[in-house]
C-alpha cells in the first residue's frame, strides 16, 4: 500500500512506469516485465534470494511463538498464583 500511496519506485516490489513505456511492451503491464525478481542481484543491490529469504521468516516465526510459550507460562503462573 504504501509504494502505491508513494507512488515511487521499490527495488524488487514496485516501479513506476510511464505510459509509453507500456505501450512500447505492447500495453503488456506483467509484473516481471518491470521488477526484477528478489535475488536477482544484477536488478536489485544482491538482495537474499528466496531460500534465504524462507529461512529468515521461518527463523523469526519461531522465535515469535517461543516468545508467545514465556508470555503464556507467565501469565499462567499469575493466574494460578491469584487463586
Amino acid at each position: 500500500m504504501r509504494a502505491y500511496q508513494a507512488f515511487a519506485d521499490v527495488p524488487g516490489f514496485a516501479k513506476v512506469v510511464p505510459n509509453d513505456e507500456v505501450l512500447e511492451k505492447d500495453g503488456n503491464l506483467s509484473i516481471p516485465r518491470y521488477v526484477r525478481p528478489i535475488g536477482d542481484r544484477a536488478g536489485n543491490g544482491g538482495d537474499q534470494d528466496l531460500t534465504t529469504a524462507w529461512a529468515a521468516f521461518e527463523a523469526s516465526g519461531r522465535e515469535f511463538w517461543q516468545q508467545m510459550d514465556v508470555l503464556v507460562d507467565m501469565l499462567d503462573s499469575a493466574v494460578a498464583e491469584e487463586t
